[in-house]
């Protein structure tokens, strides 16, 4: 049960999730790990769906695994996406609630390798492909309101979508106590009824980390982070129909971290920054500006 002012009104709803999963390893085959799974969700307002899934995992060696599965999804929208109004009036945007909106359903399927060696690197990547029905996003339904000039957004279904592409990680654990962790991931979307990529998403995303611990100091320092390239907008501007594209630029997100023990590691001090750089805006790249704390 939800009551706000923020609710376009009030609601109850009963929702419950069973779920069970199974790990079989065929009798000779020790190299070999299957895991069927099973889930029911039955929700009060969207009824009964049930769900299910398939793993399967190879390790032809001792520093090598192979993985691949594939099911279905199922997701309900939550109170939040159906009514809560979310109203930034420093920036100047609206994100209201859909109370039409459908469940969301999908098939998807992966695949990928994972290689852990004796020095302290490891490594992987995946392939990706999904297919969704029905699929929930934020989609900008007025560029400029006067209660939201920088853009009123809301929830909206896209009636068949698909996302695909892969992923890529890379990782060192030095003695010394240094780690550092690298990614890349690619993603291809598509509107499936109008033909086009999907709003706002981005093909391109990198992230980093690196974290220190100098024993000597009794630090820990991390820098970690986020690349993102451009992501296209379709919005209809001057009101007569007809979506433009709008290109964002790439931007980085940045977070650092300090942090040091004292009193043989009884208490802890740190300090950090989050996007250091500032990034993002009003209308597209919605991210907390620049947040510098310490405890």
């Amino acid at each position: 049960f939800m009551a706000s002012p923020r609710l376009s009104a009030d609601g109850e709803r009963f929702r419950a999730g069973f779920y069970t999963q199974d790990e079989w390893r065929p009798t000779g085959a020790p190299r070999w790990a299957v895991l069927p799974s099973a889930r029911l969700d039955v929700d009060s307002w969207f009824g009964t769906h049930p769900t299910g899934r398939l793993a399967l995992r190879y390790d032809p060696g001792p520093v090598v695994a192979l993985r691949a599965s594939g099911g279905s999804g199922f997701r309900a929208p939550t109170f939040k996406e159906m009514f809560l109004r979310f109203e930034n009036a420093g920036v100047g945007y609206l994100v209201e609630g859909n109370p039409d909106l459908h469940p969301e359903t999908a098939w998807n399927a992966s695949a990928g390798a994972e290689l852990s060696a004796k020095n302290g690197m490891h490594a992987g990547a995946d392939l990706f492909y999904n297919h969704l029905d029905d699929m929930i996003t934020i989609g900008l339904v007025a560029a400029s309101t006067p209660e939201a000039p920088a853009g009123e957004y809301g929830y909206v279904n896209v009636s068949s979508a698909r996302t695909m592409g892969g992923e890529a990680r890379l990782g060192w654990r030095w003695r010394g106590g240094l780690d550092v962790d690298l990614g890349y991931s690619y993603t291809e979307t598509e509107d499936l009824d109008l033909g086009r990529a999907l709003d706002g998403r981005s093909p391109h995303r990198g992230t980093f980390a690196v974290t220190g611990r100098p024993a000597a100091w009794g630090l820990t320092a991390t820098a970690r982070g986020e690349i993102v390239g451009p992501a296209t907008f379709f919005l209809d501007e001057d009101g007569t129909g007809s979506e433009a594209p709008v290109v964002t630029a790439t931007y980085a997100n940045l977070k650092l971290r300090v942090e040091k023990s004292l009193w043989k590691r009884r208490l802890r001090v740190f300090v950090g920054v989050d996007n250091l750089l500032d990034s993002g805006d009003a209308l597209y790249v919605h991210l907390d500006p620049r947040l510098i704390y310490g405890g």
